[in-house]
């Protein structure tokens, strides 16, 4: 699998981060400039307020760095060096409005850790088609592939095959 297969999932987590450290900076930067800004409230009301833009900066900050879980981090950087462990994907279409905006794609592996990934827009198509392209797994939801991930994952890559031959 080449570095432009996995451009999307790069894309997803490079736009997240960057929104999330743009706010933090700005929570941080409203935060001091307050004091520098001329009021008719006291230094107690000025120190309140950026103690709230404080936190909310450092709690974006924390969020950022420690949203990924131990296990998702694992299972990303073995999607990324051993893509064919996957035996069931399966994606949810989300919408706002009646309108598409992204689409979450479940990825479930031999060893039974699973990986949610996050696709907006052309982005969409070309995970697909790559998931398609390199992945030896079952698509779509169903109960008994569920049944069947809980009891044996591998269970599922012997079913993929039977339906291949």
């Amino acid at each position: 699998m080449t570095d432009q297969d996995l451009q999307p999932f790069h894309n997803h987590y490079q736009k997240s981060r960057k929104a999330t450290l743009f706010t933090a900076i700005g929570s941080f930067v409203i935060a001091g400039g307050l004091w520098f800004l001329p009021s008719n409230n006291s230094a107690q009301t000025k120190l309140l307020v950026a103690i709230v833009f404080g936190a909310i900066g450092v709690g974006l900050l924390a969020y950022q760095f420690l949203k990924v879980d131990p296990k998702n981090r694992a299972s990303l950087e073995k999607f990324n060096s051993n893509f064919q462990d996957v035996v069931w994907i399966y994606i949810i279409q989300r919408t706002a409005n009646q309108a598409h905006t992204h689409s979450i794609f479940h990825l479930h592996f031999l060893d039974g850790s699973k990986l949610e990934l996050v696709v907006q827009g052309p982005d969409e198509r070309k995970t697909t088609q790559m998931l398609v392209q390199h992945c030896q797994a079952v698509w779509d939801f169903h109960d008994e592939f569920k049944s069947m991930f809980a009891q044996n994952p591998a269970s599922l890559r012997e079913y993929y095959l039977s339906q291949q031959g």
